[in-house]
């Protein structure tokens, strides 16, 4: 890639990346940026001076750092993450600076530290640094199950209302720490049913006994069909004692389709492994009240 453009053209094509075709045009900007970013410290140094180009559109600056961190070379890592962490760089810097930073494959400590700073302050930056321990969180960059990520989460939740704290609440599930556990069931109570929701979907990324009991009753109980989805969609990423006998009570009863179709999808893919996941299937393929279903659940029987 990089030898398709030098990296002074591409630069200066990226200066006039902004408004109508900026989407079409980032993806290939990117992976020539890349290229010539994994290539040199002197090229990485051109693009961290290319950042500080007043008439770069915000669309331009987002894409530089992406590319940056995505690269691979410390110093670019570094470099970035000086701009997520000062205060003398524009607010919309700092949050290009650290969404980018979600793009690194295993970040140092120093990263971590500056994405939890800014995860501390208020507004939309905060929200960009809990949207990218998350992603980090995800991937197997080493940020899952460190207490002091999730300790850091969990606080911002407490302080954070209503659609932020969907934000937040998709960061803890990545980050995987059981001592979070408890905060993401307080938050089951909040009276938001998109946060509702939020909170029974995190519930997917754990394991622990606690998590699943929760997570079972949800299934079984809840009222919200908008909350009974996400937890049905979180069950069917876990293997816990209760899931299936929970799953299949959905595929005959649940008033939702979509639920229903959710639950089998769930019960199939564990077929193999699970004799009560096969047996909920037959059970549908004879007695759910939607003929579609019951199609759908004797073709994954043959």
């Amino acid at each position: 890639l990089a030898a398709t453009a030098t990296l002074g053209e591409t630069l200066a094509d990226l200066r006039g990346l902004r408004g109508t075709g900026a989407v079409g045009k980032s993806a290939r900007l990117f992976g020539i940026l890349a290229a010539h970013f994994m290539e040199s410290e002197a090229a990485v140094a051109e693009g961290l001076q290319a950042a500080n180009d007043l008439r770069l559109s915000a669309e331009a600056r987002r894409l530089l750092f992406d590319a940056l961190c995505a690269c691979g070379r410390a110093e670019a890592e570094r470099a970035v993450a000086q701009v997520a962490g000062s205060g003398r760089s524009s607010e919309e810097a700092r949050s290009a600076a650290v969404r980018a930073l979600a793009r690194t494959a295993i970040p140092s400590d120093e990263t971590v530290g500056t994405l939890l700073e800014a995860l501390g302050e208020p507004g939309p930056l905060g929200l960009d640094a809990a949207f990218a321990l998350g992603r980090l969180a995800d991937g197997s960059s080493g940020v899952a199950g460190r207490a002091e990520v999730g300790a850091a989460l969990v606080a911002a939740l407490r302080v954070r209302r209503n659609e932020e704290r969907v934000i937040v609440l998709e960061a803890l599930a990545h980050e995987g720490d059981p001592g979070t556990v408890a905060a993401i069931c307080d938050a089951l109570g909040d009276p938001a049913e998109s946060v509702r929701a939020a909170a029974a979907h995190a519930l997917r990324g754990f394991s622990d006994p606690d998590s699943a009991r929760v997570l079972v009753d949800l299934v079984h109980f809840a009222t919200s069909p908008r909350v009974r989805a996400a937890a049905v969609e979180a069950a069917v990423n876990r293997s816990d004692p209760g899931v299936t006998e929970a799953l299949a009570m959905r595929v005959i009863s649940d008033p939702v389709p979509e639920i229903r179709w959710t639950a089998l999808l769930g019960l199939a893919g564990r077929m193999r492994i699970d004799p009560a996941a096969r047996a909920a299937v037959e059970s549908a393929a004879l007695a759910s009240p939607s003929e579609a279903i019951r199609e759908a659940a004797a073709r994954f029987l043959r």
